[in-house]
Formats: C-alpha cells, structure tokens, sequence
C-alpha cells in the first residue's frame, strides 16, 4: 500500500514511464513560461537528483541540470528494469527521502510517527499520511505540527 500511496502522491505513471514523464514535463514548461511554475520530476528523476548526480551538475543552469537529470533518470530506468526494477527504484527514492521529526527514510518516519517497524503493518491511512510527507516534509511534520492536526485542546 506504501508503494500505491507514493505514486499516486508523487508520480502517477511511475510504473509505465521512461524515467522520464515528457507530458508532465510539458505542462509545467507551459505553466512556468506563464508565470505559475510547478515542478513535473518523476520520482525517478528525484532520485537522480538527490543521490546520483555529482555536484558539478548544480553548477549550471537549471535547464542543463535538468537535461542531465532526464538522461540520468532514463538510464537508470534501463538499468533496472520491469517491475522488479521500478520496486527498487522506488525503495531506494523512500528511503533517501526526508520525512521530518530527524527522520531519513521510510523505517525512520515510520517508527518515529506510529511506532512501527514493519512496513507491512501500515494501514491505508499511514502510508497515504507518510507519502504525502516529503511534498513538504516542515508543513507535514507530525510532531513539529500536533496542535495543527489534533488542535491544542486535543480534539480534531
């Protein structure tokens, strides 16, 4: 279910795509060249970005970094194939990831928000709860933000 909550959050056809989403990548060009930019990278994208690219890919434009995240991210599609390769990308972006309260990766955030040390034993509502979390990992944090979901009174 983690795996469904994080791409329907992040990525919806990250199962079918290339590494790579050119229509998205369309859409947000359309809207950054009218004023309302938004982002389009895949969650492989993401990956690429945060762990694989070297840091002299940072040091140009935004436009040449994001062509060398495009490459890198189709690559690494290849490199991984099928379903059992998007598993392992996907494993991999989960667990990279920031998730708030000092937490790097999903066992962490898990642990850290519900007491839970076996992904399996998320509900539906967890997992949908921790995908959602690195959209904005300071907005979302449960801890940092507890009287803003349960209120300061302790009532919902």
């Amino acid at each position: 279910m983690l795996f469904r909550s994080t791409t329907i959050i992040e990525d919806k056809t990250f199962w079918t795509n290339s590494g790579f989403d050119p229509l998205a990548f369309l859409r947000a060009s359309l809207e950054t060249l009218s004023g309302a930019e938004r982002g389009a990278s895949t969650i492989t994208q993401q990956l690429v970005r945060a762990r694989l690219l070297p840091a002299s890919a940072f040091s140009g434009s935004k436009y040449e970094r994001k062509v060398k995240e495009i490459i890198q991210s189709i690559r690494l599609t290849q490199a991984y194939p099928g379903e059992q390769g998007k598993k392992e990308i996907l494993e991999a972006y989960l667990n990279q990831n920031f998730f708030g309260n000092q937490s790097y990766g999903i066992k962490a955030a898990a642990k850290s928000y519900f007491g839970i040390t076996d992904l399996a034993k998320l509900t539906i509502a967890q997992s949908a709860v921790l995908a959602a979390i690195p959209q904005s990992p300071s907005v979302y944090d449960l801890v940092a933000n507890a009287t803003e979901v349960v209120g300061p009174d302790g009532k919902t």
